[in-house]
């Protein structure tokens, strides 16, 4: 018996995989967070920041797949990308 819905391992796996990219992205600016002649953040600071980058895209990807259940997938990335 399949079902068209995801089971919780793919639901895991594509979260995952969206994270790792965000985290990829945090990290390649984390040393100009930390510079002087930037945002001169200290490392409580920087830990601020990247929590909050990750729990904002974690919102976003639980508020996007609701928007795709809604809508469509062709249509929300039409929409998102005006």
């Amino acid at each position: 018996m399949s079902s068209t819905k995801p089971n919780l391992a793919q639901s895991k796996r594509r979260v995952n995989f969206f994270l790792d990219k965000d985290t990829g992205v945090v990290n390649g600016a984390l040393h100009f967070m930390a510079a002087t002649d930037q945002l001169n953040l200290d490392p409580l600071q920087e830990g601020m920041v990247v929590s909050a980058l990750l729990v904002g895209a974690a919102i976003g990807s639980i508020g996007g797949g609701k928007m795709v259940d809604i809508q469509g997938r062709r249509a929300n990335i039409s929409t998102l990308s005006v």
